[in-house]
């Protein structure tokens, strides 16, 4: 049963582009002939592909690298609020455990879900524990519960130690999935089978780098899978670097593409209210800090100016003109950029 069967199994919602999402990080066969729509500009600009034409638009474009047809043991998704990012890791960890529980490992491993903070870290988990509660698939190996962790049984733990319900004594339950804190003490001492760092362009800098020394040794040991989901901040230089980084998927995936719901007026509202840096980063999944342009000192000063006479900050002004020209071509204007 591969990723899109096990959610079709359980009627878990996916959007088209989130489908897409998932065969690229398993390897899956992408649809050439079934079209659908994709909203390729957030103020409502649609385009029919198929999923085959979905990857190659984002090829072409360099927000998808490192696509190879197979499953993927590293994946770097920069994607944009309220894109379903904790959707997907709940699904792909529920996944994950299914698979982990049917490999039967000879000692203990899990998933763990961590977050820049405790509370990230149980808003995916506790979407994991109502998947699991709901799943027959899993509820069924399903051993103990606690706030931050759950524990589930293997066909080998209930043949050497019996079940867990009823077991006189505490059976074994190899495979276990929990909420972490992002903290390097937090992970020491865990065999890890897969690991999610949720938002991880929001974590401490200064600890960034050091979780993942201590995760790399650990998955190469188990041959697991590190999954960094996250919308980018101006500061994430360690996520910026992952994504960058030739080894392992690598995507980019703006809002209105990956969940065609959200409105047009939210983005319109987003950009009035934050500027269009702001909106790019946190809706366009935009690796940026600073309008990146070289322009001769003199053009700048005369362009802030202008600015400044329109009520407005430079780099705000110079998106909105090209946004401006870029809606005139889009609509079959003559405006040229």
């Amino acid at each position: 049963m591969d990723i899109i069967e096990f959610a079709e199994k359980h009627g878990y919602h996916l959007y088209p582009v989130q489908r897409v999402v998932l065969k690229l990080i398993y390897g899956l066969r992408l649809d050439d002939f079934r079209r659908f729509q994709v909203r390729t500009h957030w103020w409502g600009q649609w385009e029919d592909m198929t999923e085959l034409d979905y990857a190659r638009y984002l090829q072409e474009r360099g927000r998808l690298c490192g696509w190879d047809e197979a499953p993927a043991l590293k994946v770097a998704l920069a994607a944009g609020r309220r894109s379903g990012k904790s959707h997907l890791q709940v699904l792909i960890g529920a996944y994950e455990t299914k698979c982990l529980i049917d490999r039967d490992p000879q000692w203990s491993t899990g998933a763990f879900y961590m977050g820049p903070n405790m509370s990230q870290s149980e808003l995916v988990f506790n979407g994991f524990q109502d998947f699991a509660e709901e799943s027959n698939v899993l509820s069924a190996r399903l051993a103990n519960r606690q706030r931050h962790r759950y524990t589930f049984q293997t066909n080998g733990d209930i043949e050497r130690d019996g079940p867990w319900k009823g077991s006189r004594r505490q059976a074994r339950a190899s495979v276990q999935v929990a909420a972490m804190s992002s903290s390097v003490k937090a992970l020491r001492g865990h065999n890890m089978g897969v690991v999610f760092l949720d938002e991880f362009a929001y974590f401490p800098e200064a600890s960034a780098g050091l979780i993942l020394n201590v995760i790399r040794p650990a998955l190469a040991v188990s041959n697991g899978k590190l999954f960094m989901f996250s919308s980018p901040s101006p500061k994430a230089d360690v996520f910026r670097h992952e994504f960058q980084d030739s080894e392992g998927l690598s995507l980019r995936i703006p809002t209105w593409e990956m969940n065609p719901t959200v409105p047009d007026t939210e983005f319109h509202r987003a950009w009035e209210q934050n500027g269009a840096i702001t909106f790019d980063i946190e809706y366009g999944a935009k690796f940026m800090s600073t309008v990146d342009v070289d322009l001769d000192d003199g053009l700048v000063a005369g362009l802030q100016e202008l600015a400044d006479a329109r009520g407005q900050r430079l780099e705000d002004m110079l998106y909105q003109i090209l946004d401006e020209q870029l809606r005139e071509l889009v609509d079959g204007g003559d405006g040229g950029i």
